[in-house]
């Protein structure tokens, strides 16, 4: 595993943003952010422990700027993102006992969902075999993966129907290969662990009232990993899918619980050659 710095929300032309001067500076210690139409912004994705890092938070810190937070009120001519993005590899999944399912093409603006029919819309093709619409949550597959994954044996899957509102010759698709289901199941794991910290969408801590939203943090990190107590686990039958008991987002329901992984179902897709998924889940002894 390796983990990405991102900085980003610098811009000069802005009312309330960086001057002119804050921003070459800041280009001086790495051309390559500049960025936007006019070469107006500044953005960075490079490696935590790149030096090239440390002069860019060298320059802000000089300019007296600081990262934004929740708890602050932002101030964008003394403020910018800051966050961390871990990048993991096969070795790193391949010792997880379990893994959260975040497909790495999100296809916003694609897919509408009528919930009380109970199925997702879709809109148009999916960027790959394994998707996720509107929500991380909300995750479908194409009907080889479908039946790849039912002939293997694993347990407690559900696939629900989706309706398209595209013909597939429109885009030179076989019908064969542009048939897709709602990916779910019919368990739901015992709460997060304690080492987990969970916050209201006021982002006060979660109190387990999820009409109040429900938001993981872990420091700056983008995509906090998913914490579970070893006993808690061991009371679960043995499972290949199952939800999350928390539901994510803003104003939540039961439709927003992620899809957490055995290491056999993990397999199962990378021999079918899904392989950008995942996030391993840590399991606390």
């Amino acid at each position: 595993m390796k983990t990405i710095v991102r900085i980003h929300g610098l811009t000069s032309i802005i009312e309330g943003g960086i001057s002119s001067d804050l921003l070459e500076r800041l280009c001086n210690s790495y051309p390559e952010g500049r960025c936007g139409g006019r070469g107006h912004a500044f953005f960075c994705a490079l490696p935590d422990d790149d030096a090239r890092v440390t002069a860019i938070l060298d320059v802000l810190d000089a300019a007296k700027m600081r990262p934004w937070a929740p708890s602050n009120h932002r101030d964008k001519a003394r403020e910018y993102f800051y966050e961390l993005q871990r990048v993991y590899d096969d070795s790193d999944c391949d010792a997880s006992e379990c893994l959260e399912i975040v497909p790495p093409k999100p296809a916003k603006g694609l897919y509408r969902t009528d919930r009380q029919r109970g199925r997702i819309i879709i809109e148009r093709p999916p960027p790959a075999p394994i998707s996720y619409v509107y929500k991380q949550t909300w995750v479908i597959v194409r009907d080889d993966v479908r039946r790849a994954l039912e002939s293997a044996g694993l347990r407690h899957l559900v696939f629900r129907s989706t309706k398209k509102k595209y013909e597939s010759f429109e885009y030179n698709l076989y019908d064969e290969e542009d048939t897709w289901w709602e990916l779910r199941s019919d368990l739901v794991l015992p709460p997060l662990a304690p080492s987990m910290t969970l916050v209201h969408k006021d982002f006060t801590p979660f109190t387990g009232d999820f009409s109040r939203g429900c938001m993981r943090q872990e420091g700056w990190y983008v995509h906090p990993e998913l914490h579970y107590s070893a006993e808690d686990l061991a009371k679960v039958e043995p499972f290949d899918l199952a939800h999350t008991y928390e539901m994510f987002g803003g104003l939540p329901n039961e439709y927003d619980r992620p899809l957490v992984a055995s290491q056999r179902f993990y397999q199962v897709c990378r021999q079918l050659g899904v392989k950008d998924c995942w996030v391993p889940v840590r399991i606390d002894e």
